[in-house]
């Protein structure tokens, strides 16, 4: 079905546009069952991805068919939400980002900017046109009464926008369109889907009823599994680059690499300074074999080290080269949770990071060896177990928050009832500033871990029971590291994570706002 377009907000093309982005239909306020019966369709049905527009490459060029000064800030946004979703994910690599040439000489991407309803014309189906997509990225009439909420909410549907645009522009169909979709949410447009990936999903980008629709443009769990199986799974710690040497704001880049890096006195890329600048990279490590390993880092200037949520170097300091090694940490075969940070104040700028497998001398981190989060954004990045001391391969990761009161198994987790543990990890960031204090309710076991220091500690079999760690005076925007450890033995199993906050009077659930992979 060559040149096939696929509008992003809702209905097909000649619908009557609305003032305000709207759903295929009225979203419910909690998702339904994942093992809701589909009601038609089958093994076979189409739906999802269509192969045929699969691109050959995954080295893509994009352009701009119509940029203008006004609209600046709003193409970086789109770009950074484009390359921290789908290219941060998979093989992608997305180039240019320049004023298209007349003609469509370089195959690429052609966007064209318009106040009026999104769309995006289906994978390499889209190079059979002048413009691929077309993208809102003002809001001005439009949609306004809902982006033009506040300049934040601007930011989230010119991001939402462009990260569901650039799926179709990838082969990616609407997940609504799936045969599988449940009763309340299916609104089929015609396609030629061939491929579906994983159950039908609730929280996809390429979802109208996701609850997340124009409010967050991170991917789902299924969303990053297809874009893997498509196009292929990157290598490396997933990097955000900062125009600033303490980790603030929107990267202005990001890409996945492995941490080994001498800039002398040079900037790190073209759009970035060659002093007073910052990395955050996260992911995952595996580690071979069961043992003792040691971390080391060779910096000019500030660098930490985080492995599964706990501080294993620190020295946020200006300082010329130096090599910090961090004390024994006993690992399990297998993916753990990696953060590293890095500031460059002045002068000479290295990074490095390597490590002492059990048995062997430090060498570097090899590249295999190291992943990008399998979800970036809004949650704890979450490993669940198939036994109940949180040892070997995860059998399921996802982004979440730690809320949870299990009748059986978790959701969509293929481990038993009893006799599984979950890790979640990531860092906690505080909305204003005041005296915050943590609260547990599990049952079974649970720890806690803030900024590397254990803060609450129960664990082993009972009942339901609240547990809190100290007070701390917290600053807002500030944030900290954050590790959960839970086991379920038997009977019930509940974990939840709760706070005591300078605005609330009583203990609620840590929303997952508040929460982040990194």
């Amino acid at each position: 079905m060559s040149g096939l377009t696929l509008t992003a907000c809702g209905g097909g093309e000649d619908d009557g546009g609305g003032d305000k982005p709207s759903t295929a239909s009225s979203n419910p306020s909690a998702p339904p069952s994942a093992n809701a019966a589909p009601e038609g369709g089958g093994a076979t049905a189409k739906g999802y991805v269509t192969s045929s527009a699969v691109w050959p490459q995954t080295t893509i060029p994009v352009c701009w068919v119509n940029p203008e000064p006004v609209n600046a800030a709003s193409r970086l946004w789109a770009r950074q939400a484009v390359e921290r979703s789908w290219q941060a994910h998979s093989r992608l690599t997305f180039t240019g980002w320049g004023t298209c040439p007349q003609a469509n000489e370089s195959n690429a991407i052609r966007i064209f900017i318009n106040d009026d309803r999104s769309w995006g014309r289906l994978g390499t189906d889209g190079l059979l046109n002048i413009y691929s997509m077309q993208l809102n990225l003002s809001f001005l009439t439009w949609g306004r009464e809902f982006c033009q909420a506040s300049p934040s909410r601007l930011k989230d549907c010119v991001e939402f926008t462009a990260v569901h645009e650039f799926g179709h522009a990838l082969g990616f169909v609407h997940e609504q369109d799936r045969p599988d979709t449940p009763a309340f949410c299916r609104d089929p447009q015609i396609n030629d889907a061939d491929v579906m990936v994983g159950p039908w999903d609730w929280y996809s980008v390429m979802n109208y009823c996701s609850p997340n629709s124009y409010l967050s443009s991170a991917l789902s769990e299924i969303d990053v599994r297809m874009v893997q199986q498509i196009y292929g799974a990157r290598s490396g710690l997933s990097a955000a680059y900062f125009n600033n040497p303490n980790l603030q704001g929107t990267p202005v880049f990001q890409r996945a690499e492995r941490i080994h890096f001498d800039w002398a006195d040079r900037a790190p890329a073209l759009d970035m300074p060659a002093d007073q600048f910052s990395v955050r990279w996260s992911g995952f490590i595996d580690a071979p074999v069961n043992g003792a390993y040691s971390f080391q880092t060779r910096s000019d200037d500030g660098v930490r080290v985080w492995v599964d949520g706990q501080l294993v170097i620190d020295n946020w300091t200006g300082h010329a080269l130096t090599i910090d090694t961090s004390a024994p940490l006993t690992l399990s075969a297998g993916r753990h949770a990696i953060r590293v940070e890095y500031q460059e104040l002045t002068g000479m700028s290295t990074i490095s990071l390597l490590w002492r497998v059990p048995g062997q001398p430090f060498d570097q981190v090899p590249l295999a060896s190291l992943s990008p989060p399998a979800v970036e954004g809004i949650g704890l990045s979450a490993f669940y177990f198939g036994n109940p001391q949180l040892q070997g391969n995860p059998v399921v990761t996802r982004a979440e928050a730690v809320n949870f009161d299990w009748p059986g198994s978790p959701q969509n987790v293929p481990v038993a009832p009893d006799g599984f543990s979950v890790r979640w990890s990531g860092s906690i960031e505080v909305p204003v500033s005041g005296t915050y204090v943590l609260q547990t309710l599990s049952d079974d076991g649970i720890r806690v871990w803030i900024d590397g220091q254990l803060v609450i500690d129960n664990w082993g079999g009972h009942a339901a029971t609240e547990d809190i760690g100290p007070a701390r005076y917290w600053e807002a925007g500030e944030r900290h590291a954050i590790r959960v450890e839970y086991q379920e033995l038997g009977g019930a199993g509940t974990a939840q994570l709760r706070w005591l906050t300078p605005f609330n009077g009583r203990y609620t659930a840590v929303p997952q706002s508040a929460l982040s992979t990194h």
